[in-house]
C-alpha cells in the first residue's frame, strides 16, 4: 500500500473527524483543511478561508466575547461546536515533517449545556446567540503550540500547552497533537462525550530529558 504524504494524511483525518462530529450533532459548521504550497516541499495545512482575524495570540486586553465574535462572524475556525465554541487547527510542513503547529479551543463559559438544552433554540439562532453571550461563566482557552525553531530547553518546549492565553505559560508536552487527538481530548474532558474510535495521526516525541522531569503532559 502506498504511504500517504503527511498533508494527505492530515486531510484524511480531518474528513473522519468531521463525519463523526456531524453524525453526533456536535458541530454546526466546519471549514475543511486546505493545503497551500509555500515553497519547495513546503505546505501550510489550515482551514479554508483563513484570514488575519483568526490571530488571537496574546490578546490580553480583550474579553472572551470580543475574541470570539469576529472569529465566529468571519468563520475563522476548523469547527464551530453546537454551543458556538471554536476549534482551530493548522500546521506547517517541510519535507513531509511538521515544523510548526497550533491547535486552539475557545469556549465563552465553563458551563456545559446538553444537546437538548441547546435544541430549544433551534428555531431562533439569534436567541441562542444572546443566551450564550449573556450567560455568566469563566472562559476556557487552551492552545497547543509546536514551535521547534524557537526551542529553549525547559523554557520554550518544542510542543507546549498554553492556558488562558497567558503569554509565558508553556507546559511541556510529549509531542505535537493531531486534530483528531485534540478533538477527542476536548470532547472527552470538557463535554464528557466519548467519540467512536478512529485512526488518529500520531507524531514522534519531541520532549527533552530535562523537560520530562518537569510537570508535563504525557499520554
Amino acid at each position: 500500500m502506498t504511504k500517504l504524504k503527511l498533508d494527505a494524511t492530515l486531510r484524511k483525518e480531518y474528513d473522519t473527524v468531521a463525519n463523526i462530529l456531524y453524525a453526533k450533532d456536535l458541530v454546526v459548521d466546519a471549514n475543511p483543511f486546505v493545503v497551500k504550497s509555500t515553497g519547495a516541499n513546503m505546505f501550510d495545512v489550515t482551514w479554508s478561508g483563513k484570514n488575519s482575524t483568526s490571530n488571537i495570540l496574546f490578546d490580553e486586553e480583550k474579553s472572551g466575547i470580543e475574541l470570539l465574535d469576529p472569529i465566529r462572524s468571519e468563520r475563522q475556525y476548523t469547527f464551530l461546536t453546537y454551543d458556538k465554541s471554536i476549534i482551530q487547527a493548522e500546521y506547517k510542513i517541510e519535507n513531509d515533517i511538521i515544523v510548526k503547529g497550533r491547535l486552539l479551543f475557545l469556549k465563552l463559559q465553563n458551563k456545559i449545556w446538553s444537546h437538548d438544552e441547546i435544541s430549544e433554540y433551534a428555531d431562533d439562532p439569534n436567541k441562542l446567540d444572546d443566551m450564550l453571550n449573556e450567560e455568566l461563566g469563566l472562559p476556557i482557552m487552551i492552545r497547543i503550540d509546536f514551535d521547534p525553531q524557537n526551542h529553549v530547553d525547559c523554557h520554550h518546549p518544542k510542543a507546549h500547552c498554553v492556558f488562558s492565553n497567558v503569554k509565558d505559560c508553556r507546559i511541556p508536552m510529549k509531542s505535537v497533537l493531531s486534530l483528531g487527538q485534540f478533538v477527542d481530548f476536548i470532547f472527552r474532558q470538557f463535554y464528557h462525550i466519548e467519540l467512536p474510535k478512529f485512526d488518529m495521526v500520531k507524531f514522534e516525541e519531541t520532549i527533552t530529558s530535562a523537560e520530562s522531569k518537569m510537570i508535563h503532559i504525557n499520554w
